[in-house]
């Protein structure tokens, strides 16, 4: 979706909220034949400490920053887990439907536009080397554990069972916060893999540290988000 923004208009004061942190899904693959039912296993991870939006939103910051203009910009975090869930129905016919004291509040501190950060579900596509492999659906921020597939590192030419995907599926909206129209929005299906080549362990799962899992994921909300930003505001 994209509308040209009108060439009469005055500066921008951007309101930035981010709602993908208050959980990580950890996908693992379940082998099933001769249905289409996703039967992967899931489990979640509740992240109580805001540690995802917060590096969503100082991203989406430096991003404005960067931009020839130089627009402000006015950070919000909301703790609310109803705004975490089902979040499709923040969006109907072209507009954004959020609670009316949020939007009324986004107003009143002199915001004109919003960029909001929501979850994207989609097909469980992980990125290798010049393929994308999984199975199933994933959405927001995860690790997609895949115990069976069999791979090949293209340049060592190792082989090795089984792979670890941290995962970063987000929607990026722009949005006029005077009419509430979405004007843009950019769908984000980003991944890493590493698999148990080169590595002591033979659980996926174990191939990362934990210090590393969160490390990984914050590389993928930082790098996309950082990419969306200037595509949504590119003339």
């Amino acid at each position: 979706m994209a509308t040209a923004a009108s060439a009469a208009e005055g500066p921008r004061t951007y309101a930035v909220i981010s709602l993908i942190g208050d959980k990580m899904s950890v996908v693992t693959y379940q082998m099933s034949t001769g249905s289409n039912i996703d039967r992967n296993r899931r489990e979640t991870i509740d992240m109580t400490d805001g540690l995802f939006d917060r590096i969503a939103l100082s991203t989406i910051e430096k991003a404005l920053n960067a931009q020839p203009d130089k627009p402000r910009s006015q950070l919000f975090e909301l703790a609310s887990p109803s705004l975490f869930t089902r979040q499709d129905r923040f969006f109907s016919d072209g507009k954004l439907v959020l609670p009316e004291a949020i939007h009324s509040a986004l107003k009143a501190d002199g915001a004109t536009h919003l960029l909001l950060v929501t979850k994207f579900r989609a097909e469980a596509r992980m990125q290798a080397d010049g393929a994308k492999v999984g199975s199933g659906v994933v959405e927001g921020l995860g690790f997609y554990i895949d115990n069976v597939t069999e791979m090949l590192n293209v340049k060592t030419r190792r082989q090795s069972t089984g792979f670890l995907a941290p995962f970063a599926f987000m929607r990026l909206s722009l949005v006029d916060l005077g009419s509430s129209a979405v004007l843009r929005q950019k769908s984000i299906e980003a991944s890493t893999m590493t698999s148990t080549a080169n590595k002591e362990a033979y659980n996926p799962w174990d191939t990362l540290s934990p210090a590393d899992k969160i490390e990984r994921l914050r590389y993928l909300v930082d790098t996309e988000l950082t990419k969306g930003v200037a595509s949504l505001l590119a003339p």
